[in-house]
């Protein structure tokens, strides 16, 4: 990731797979990445490159189609191919749980 007004770049080496998802918050401070395994979400501070959180999604394999960071930044949504919606409460620790799940 790049800050273009400060000219600093900043490396986070995210997952050891590919990235499937991510997503960065409102203000550029924080980035969640999924990986093509889908069973975690990871929070980065964008400034330090510092994981934040890292958040399971499940145990089983899952295509993830979106995250999304409320406007607060409170709270993650992770949306996967297994019918299901998890909303993750996110805080300034290194742990975090799941809010609620949804499937339709």
């Amino acid at each position: 990731m790049e800050l273009y007004k400060i000219k600093r770049k900043t490396f986070i080496n995210a997952h050891e797979s590919e990235l499937a998802a991510l997503a960065l918050n409102l203000s550029g401070t924080r980035l969640a990445t999924a990986s093509d395994k889908g069973t975690l979400v990871r929070v980065y501070d964008t400034q330090t490159g510092a994981l934040q959180q890292e958040l399971r999604r499940g145990a089983d394999r899952a295509v993830i189609h979106s995250l999304c960071f409320d406007q607060l930044c409170k709270y993650l949504a992770c949306s996967s191919d297994k019918g299901t919606v998890h909303i993750f409460k996110l805080s300034d620790g290194s742990s975090g749980g799941v809010l609620g799940k949804v499937g339709w």
